[in-house]
């Protein structure tokens, strides 16, 4: 790995840590229509996971861009249920 994107690791993690969790409570119990709800956050976990191979890659832009997308992806895990739960709560 190189050693500028070494120092995002730990961040990436906490962030996984978080955010995993939430999404999957999220696809599980949450408000709203279950098929849509279980499309977008296996999606996500989907892309997070095809981030996660590229950052272990052995080319270095690639593993740039895997780091790059992770963190996009697990911010965007984190809001989602909050941006879904608050829509729903606007159409009632």
């Amino acid at each position: 790995m190189v050693h500028a994107a070494s120092g995002l690791l730990f961040p990436l993690l906490i962030l996984f840590a978080l955010s995993l969790p939430i999404t999957l409570f999220w696809v599980f119990k949450g408000d709203g229509n279950r098929g849509k709800r279980g499309l977008i956050g296996f999606t996500q976990i989907a892309v997070l996971t095809i981030a996660t191979l590229m950052c272990f890659s052995g080319a270095n832009i690639v593993q740039q861009a895997g780091v790059t997308i992770a963190f996009i992806i697990l911010v965007i895990m984190l809001l989602t249920p909050m941006v879904f739960k608050n829509r729903s709560n606007l159409q009632d």
